[in-house]
């Protein structure tokens, strides 16, 4: 969560919520679920990756995934429009 791809989602998201921008947030959803996809399938069977899961050097994406749905399911129900009855 710490990488500068992480932290520029983390700025747009921040964005989108503070401006309520529908269309801005399913964009960032959109590079959120890029980043995570990328974060979480790259390397995946390598040994190296393997050692250093095993050693602890790299911890598994199970945390950074859950907390990356909860920013985007936050920020699709916070962006939603409001339904108005008359």
């Amino acid at each position: 969560m710490g990488t500068p791809p992480s932290l520029i989602l983390l700025v747009l998201s921040a964005l989108a919520v503070r401006f309520r921008h529908q269309w801005g947030a399913l964009v960032v959803v959109l590079l959120w679920t890029g980043w995570v996809s990328l974060v979480a399938l790259v390397g995946v069977d390598s040994e190296t990756q393997a050692l250093a899961i095993a050693e602890g050097c790299i911890g598994s994406p199970v945390l950074f995934i859950a907390v990356v749905a909860a920013i985007c399911g936050g920020m699709i129900l916070y962006t939603a429009p409001r339904e108005t009855r008359l």
